[in-house]
């Protein structure tokens, strides 16, 4: 999925991406494929 991310909480390894579709997706660090979930940043 592509999108924007709008919220992590890094202590419980969390947060929320606004996808191209408009609609806002949860997500946990355990789904990543090919990404630290520590280099994530908030509006990127």
């Amino acid at each position: 999925m592509n999108g924007v991310i709008k919220k992590l909480v890094k202590d419980k390894r969390f947060g929320f991406i606004k996808g191209e579709d408009g609609k806002e997706y949860f997500f946990h660090q355990s789904v990543l494929k090919n990404v630290r979930y520590e280099e994530l940043e908030e509006g990127r």
